[in-house]
């Protein structure tokens, strides 16, 4: 038998922003969107289909760059889009 996944696991953006909001949080649920407005980048999409053009290249540096480990922490943005051929 499975073990059962959290749903949380499923939530969609707005889920987790509503879940701090509850939590007593609302100045955090806009921070996402601050920062991707700052950096030019959309909100992903993780229904996303396979046939769309790939996403923007600042969107793919910050997935690698989300990630934890010490390649991660020094990643730069030059050097990601020289190693990706973008």
């Amino acid at each position: 038998m499975e073990p059962q996944v959290p749903g949380c696991l499923r939530w969609s953006c707005r889920d987790v922003g509503g879940w701090i909001r509850r939590k007593g949080f609302p100045q955090y649920e806009v921070i996402a969107q601050l920062v991707r407005d700052l950096l030019g980048v959309t909100e992903p999409s993780w229904n996303r289909s396979i046939s769309l053009p790939r996403r923007d290249n600042m969107g793919l540096f910050l997935e690698q760059k989300s990630q934890t480990g010490h390649n991660h922490d020094l990643l730069i943005y030059n050097q990601f889009i020289k190693e990706q051929g973008l």
